[in-house]
């Protein structure tokens, strides 16, 4: 019996193992040890992984976004009806607090191999991946493991590793992805990366599992999006970094980002603060009520000296449960691509202050987007020759709530916060040769930008105005003799 009962044991925690096999990991500002040296801050990169203890979020349930002249004279309307589409999948994603994980697939990376023929890199999949990481996301595969420390020691040389991987549900730290196990090994330095000097790094190694990688990776230092590569929607373990940070169960406090104040209605009075008619705080007592004894009683803790019609501004605050992304171009200009129209969005949030759950009208007055996008002649990358593909503002500007958090020695929690570029490479196409070359045909197309998917529809080239063909990639190709 007991024999049974040990292999039933064995048998249950098998079958538990596929449940438990997912991750994701937190974007954020680099941390003091977080150094080029260790695998961090390599190009393509806007921040360093956090603790869940450090996330970073945005804390307001509408994220705009817009597209500046340059984007527009670049890619047209096909380019921004790709991105359109990018953000179409944040948006179907349900409130955090209802998310059911297996509802996602555990691949949406696939790959058109007439592109990848071509070298065409996928507008589409380069936002949804760009736009993760300014979520507060950050790249779940490569941040299984983490060099923390290196101590050379005579002929030897010793490595503090960590993890900065974490299982959605439990939040401890986990050594898969989309279901898949990635040990690690340390390679000093790293092998086979032409885009930065070298350094060392705790490399994650994993079986041949194709395409099966999270879209939050995309576009970080050690790219996963090559020619041809698009991906079909969001995985599992990218909505598990969303359930985490926008789920109600998660709190921290936290400030209000810039523009965010109390509503204030028609007779310009602000009316933030409505009574929790909930259990023994009701407003039946004017003792028990919010408008009266459960006040703020410190004016730093208001965003508002009026004496009667007080907000929070710093307080326990639980994620916002689900974001939307707007896209609000139609507040530039027309003709210009500038003089953005400021308007304001109004919702409600929750806040939890001196033991009292209070839910407050607020308002975002708006004078620009969060995140432009932009099309601009980007550098050749830090070491190499090829240049950056796509460049993002980094995290460098995100709000660090550590010291009212109790500790003032980690890096976060904190918010995210515009304004952010996103900016593709107009340089692009490119070629690429290595000499000696045997012919002069062998240079090859390194990349164009492009919209395309799994059909057999022709691919979508950019620059618009150029209106190219893939006869027209290949043909441009060629030189000196095999020049057309």
């Amino acid at each position: 019996m007991r024999h049974f009962l040990k292999l039933s044991l064995l048998l249950a925690l098998l079958a538990a193992g596929p449940e438990r096999a997912r991750g994701f990991a937190l974007n954020g500002p680099y941390k003091t040890w977080q150094l080029a040296t260790l695998g961090y801050q390599l190009v393509g990169d806007i921040g360093g992984p956090q603790n869940v203890s450090e996330a970073y979020r945005w804390n307001v349930p509408v994220v705009t976004y817009a597209f500046d002249q340059s984007f527009i004279f670049f890619f047209g309307s096909n380019g921004m009806a790709a991105v359109d589409s990018a953000m179409s999948y944040i948006n179907a994603v349900t409130n955090a607090n209802e998310i059911v994980l297996d509802d996602f697939p555990l691949q949406t990376r696939q790959r058109n191999f007439l592109a990848h023929d071509a070298g065409l890199l996928d507008v589409k999949s380069f936002a949804m991946s760009a736009v993760l990481g300014e979520l507060g996301l950050a790249a779940p595969e490569r941040w299984v493991w983490v060099i923390r420390e290196r101590f050379p020691a005579g002929a030897f040389t010793n490595y503090l590793v960590n993890k900065y991987n974490f299982d959605p549900y439990s939040w401890q730290p986990s050594s898969y992805v989309n279901g898949t196990l990635y040990p690690y090994t340390i390679q000093d330095p790293v092998l086979n990366d032409p885009l930065n000097a070298a350094y060392a790094d705790a490399v994650e190694t994993y079986p041949n599992v194709g395409l099966s990688l999270a879209v939050a990776g995309g576009v970080e230092g050690k790219s996963s999006l090559g020619t041809g590569d698009f991906f079909t929607g969001l995985t599992r373990d990218d909505v598990g970094a969303l359930r985490f940070l926008l789920n109600t169960n998660l709190v921290f406090v936290e400030t209000l980002i810039p523009g965010v104040t109390g509503y204030t209605n028609t007779n310009n009075v602000i009316a933030g603060w409505i009574p929790w008619l909930g259990g023994s705080n009701t407003a039946a007592s004017y003792s028990n009520s919010y408008w009266y004894s459960n006040l703020v009683a410190s004016q730093t803790n208001v965003g508002t000296t009026n004496a009667t019609n007080f907000y929070v501004a710093t307080g326990l605050r639980p994620g916002v449960g689900k974001i939307q992304m707007q896209n609000v171009t139609p507040q530039f200009d027309s003709l210009i691509g500038s003089n953005f129209t400021a308007f304001t969005n109004v919702y409600y949030e929750t806040v939890l202050i001196t033991n009292k759950l209070l839910q407050q009208k607020m308002q975002r007055v708006i004078t620009a987007p969060d995140i432009l996008f932009t099309a601009e002649d980007l550098p050749i990358n830090n070491f190499g020759t090829l240049p950056v593909l796509i460049q993002r503002t980094a995290a460098t500007t995100w709000i660090n709530n550590d010291g009212m958090n109790g500790s003032t020695v980690t890096g976060g929690p904190g918010l995210v916060a515009g304004p952010i570029r996103i900016s593709y490479n107009s340089r692009l196409p490119y070629y690429f040769v290595s000499l000696p070359t045997i012919l002069e045909e062998d240079l090859v197309t390194g990349g164009t930008w492009a919209t395309f998917d799994q059909s057999t529809n022709a691919p979508i080239l950019y620059p618009q105005y150029m209106q190219l063909s893939l006869e027209d990639i290949m043909r441009m190709a060629r030189v000196g003799p095999y020049a057309p």
